[in-house]
């Protein structure tokens, strides 16, 4: 049984490190959404694609399917698992990506130059809401980060792109930080002196 899991493992790593086209990353989705079993055009017709792409894109992952008199379904409970899991961090990176973009696009378009411009997509890379309003401490809430070691790196990070950007070292330094789960501090005690 665990070498069976291993095997399963090694393939789905497999297809994700040689990457997915956006028709085999449909019909995975679709698959493990659905979690039954689908004919190609099923796949098809719920993704908008042509029936004959989506037959081509189950022919390069036969590893991972089960296909049987135009019906479809992925190998097992675990494939799905583990293809479920790769869907929803692609969905999360992408998510992330174009909220990045976005952010970046909007400080471009209010003026900002291309310096502020980089802390805005650092905060945003590192799920960063800075509140800064003129006549209070700036507030950083840090969200989504694994560890701690990770936000005060994270917070190092943010104070040399704000430096770069000619912002006041001293409004960064004051600034309250909070964290998931409640807890708060001030940057200056993550920077390093000197």
């Amino acid at each position: 049984m665990v070498r069976i899991r291993h095997r399963q493992e090694s393939v789905v790593i497999k297809h994700l490190a040689d990457g997915l086209s956006p028709v085999q990353w449909g019909t995975l989705s679709t698959l493990v959404n659905d979690g039954g079993e689908l004919s190609p055009q099923d796949v098809a017709d719920r993704e908008g694609y042509h029936v004959e792409s989506v037959r081509r894109a189950l022919r390069d992952m036969e590893d991972l399917v089960h296909r049987e008199y135009a019906k479809v379904s992925l190998r097992s409970e675990y494939i799905a698992d583990l293809v479920h899991e790769a869907v929803e961090e692609a969905r999360s990176a992408n998510q992330k990506l174009a909220e990045t973009a976005g952010k970046a696009m909007e400080a471009a378009e209010r003026g900002l130059d291309e310096t502020m411009s980089t802390f805005i997509a650092w905060a945003a890379r590192h799920g960063v809401d800075v509140d800064d309003a003129r006549s209070a401490k700036m507030l950083l809430r840090f969200g989504g980060m694994e560890t701690a070691r990770d936000a005060e790196r994270a917070i190092r990070e943010g104070f040399k792109v704000w430096r770069r950007a000619g912002m006041p070292e001293e409004r960064y330094r004051m600034a309250e930080v909070r964290f998931p789960g409640g807890s708060f501090s001030t940057a200056w005690r993550y920077l390093y002196t000197g």
